[in-house]
């Protein structure tokens, strides 16, 4: 049967390990292989161990990019299986991986990350990685070689897919060893996704972010900047969907792989989204993408760091003046109160309206290359994540909001859409 969520989610972290983080996947790998020489490898290891094992029997998980095909996404798992658990081949593998093979025409993430981080004589990572050597007969120039293999040539190096190896799947799915990933020619789910808002059905939501994916991509394509990764469909995102799931239906977050000061990783930016928006029709579901990409052409930009750094100094300055007045004046804390409380509110409402005009621009930005957020699109987000306030009192927060009014919004948008006459003539 399919991996249960554990699996899920322990695969998930090894596979970003290995993506950003190759020395803590060599930590990862080492400590394991001593464990293992030790016979101390703990119980959920044991279980990790025996859920690979039994997916790499029945090709049942697909934990790699979005449009990975099931074959490429085996080899993974066994070079995953080699790194982790020894040479010898996972109980009942149907395709086994000769063990001379290893080193010589088939290189894993592990030897890699051995070739890149030095592990100085007499350090516990070097002890480690001895061991880890020795179980798997890897010799130095060995990984000499592996040093010319990089991530994006690892296909290059897996073998062929073999025959008789989709007779294999479809005959799992029929008896129902595995499920039928989207994408394969038996693959015939037709679920309502309204109903699986709530639900943790990885390959549906896995097919939905990969549609969503790929709208993201072409918005970035137009805007010329890095397409973010969208997540929170997928079941292993769950912080990513609990945050998603207040506030905005959809938010950009960047993170560092590598927070070391001595080497400044590049930042990678990911798209978060509500499942509901997987819902919606076309037209809304791209005009919410299209817009939060939009931002990307705004980060880490001259002007936005310029913008930054004067509302740090106005709010310093309005300090700084308000404690001058009030030890010029020898006012009190509460004589005080009637001065400093009017000046916090107008330093908040320029901010607000500082926010507002960005965000204007985003969704003009958006509306430019043919994504904008339409009338539907503001009606639903403003049912679904509008503000909570009594219709009379939202005029006193009005000055604080971060986006402008919906008719404003709109009118901007439609300025900016292009006509299809000029589309036409252009």
């Amino acid at each position: 049967m399919p991996p249960d969520e554990d699996y899920r989610r322990r695969i998930h972290f090894i596979q970003l390990m290995q993506r950003h983080a190759p020395e803590e996947y060599l930590h990862f790998c080492a400590r394991t292989a001593r464990l293992i020489a030790a016979n101390k490898l703990p119980d959920h290891m044991r279980k990790l161990r025996d859920d690979l094992a039994r997916c790499i029997r029945s090709s049942s998980h697909r934990p790699l990019t979005l449009d990975t095909p099931q074959w490429a996404n085996d080899e993974w798992m066994r070079d995953l299986w080699f790194d982790v658990f020894g040479p010898d081949p996972a109980p009942g593998d149907p395709y086994p991986v000769t063990r001379d093979d290893w080193g010589t025409t088939r290189w894993t993430p592990a030897m890699r990350a051995l070739t890149t981080h030095d592990a100085p004589p007499g350090s516990q990572l070097h002890a480690q990685t001895t061991t880890w050597c020795s179980a798997r007969q890897l010799t130095p120039s060995q990984l000499k070689t592996a040093r010319g293999t990089n991530t994006s040539a690892d296909l290059k190096h897996h073998r062929p897919e073999p025959a008789g190896y989709r007779d294999r799947l479809k005959r799992y799915v029929a008896e129902g060893v595995r499920r039928a990933m989207p994408g394969e020619q038996w693959h015939t789910d037709t679920t309502d996704f309204a109903a699986l808002i709530d639900a943790d059905d990885h390959e549906t939501w896995w097919t939905e972010a990969k549609r969503l994916q790929a709208i993201a991509d072409d918005a970035a394509v137009t805007l010329r900047v890095t397409a973010p990764h969208v997540v929170h469909l997928c079941p292993e995102e769950r912080l990513e969907r609990g945050r998603a799931a207040h506030g905005d239906p959809a938010y950009i977050t960047s993170f560092r792989p590598d927070w070391r000061l001595w080497r400044r990783a590049p930042k990678h930016f990911r798209l978060a989204l509500s499942r509901h928006v997987a819902i919606q029709p076309y037209e809304v579901t791209c005009g919410i993408i299209g817009r939060e990409v939009a931002r990307l052409t705004r980060l880490d930009t001259r002007g936005r760091r310029w913008r930054r750094a004067s509302i740090v100094a106005v709010y310093v300055g309005a300090v700084i003046a308000l404690n001058a007045a009030q030890v010029a004046l020898s006012l009190s804390t509460w004589q005080a109160l009637p001065v400093v409380i009017p000046c916090a509110l107008a330093v908040l409402a320029w901010h607000s309206w500082l926010r507002r005009r960005e965000e204007l621009t985003y969704d003009v930005l958006a509306a430019s290359i043919g994504m904008p957020l339409t009338a539907e699109a503001a009606s639903w987000i403003d049912d679904n994540f509008g503000s909570r306030l009594p219709r009379p009192l939202r005029w006193l927060a009005a000055p604080f909001r971060d986006h402008a009014s919906w008719p404003k919004r709109l009118e901007a948008i439609r300025r900016a859409t292009p006509s299809p006459d000029h589309s036409l003539a252009t």
